[in-house]
């Protein structure tokens, strides 16, 4: 059974969705931009490439689409939640980086949760939305410092 998160299918208060917005079909994402000073759109897409290849077990399976002449990256990342009982469950989720001169865009999106079709899920979803959003928050915090490496002092 695959299970899409949707805000409406949740009964948690705005305020704790800090960072999640919702689309027009009530599907849950995460987006930021974020401005970077003295970096060209070449410079930020080949450090969210490096990111990509730190933070995903293999890049070349996360990665869907890579324009190097648009300097955009589409990908399909996973990771897993935990139920009550300790029980592992994958997920996946697709991930959009847009870099352009002094800025880059990224968005997180299409969140889904695999399990056992006889499990009751509907009470875990706030939890698993927790725990989606922390990683999120995790991996923003270590794209955010990737582009902000200056690789000009890396001296080996």
């Amino acid at each position: 059974m695959v299970i899409f998160l949707q805000a409406c299918a949740m009964k948690i208060h705005p305020d704790q969705m800090v960072n999640v917005s919702t689309d027009e079909n009530g599907r849950i994402y995460y987006e930021e931009v974020v401005a970077v000073a003295d970096l060209s759109a070449k410079e930020i897409y080949d450090k969210a490439l490096i990111w990509m290849a730190r933070n995903y077990v293999s890049s070349n399976d996360v990665i869907q689409i890579k324009d190097d002449n648009a300097f955009m990256i589409i990908g399909r990342g996973g990771s897993q939640v935990f139920d009550e009982f300790g029980g592992a469950h994958p997920t996946s989720h697709m991930i959009r980086f847009d870099a352009r001169d002094q800025r880059y865009r990224v968005r997180f999106y299409d969140f889904y949760v695999y399990k056992n079709p006889l499990e009751k899920i509907a009470k875990n979803i706030p939890t698993y939305l927790e725990q989606e959003r922390a990683l999120i928050k995790t991996r923003i915090t270590s794209l955010k410092q990737e582009i902000n490496t200056d690789l000009s002092n890396d001296s080996w």
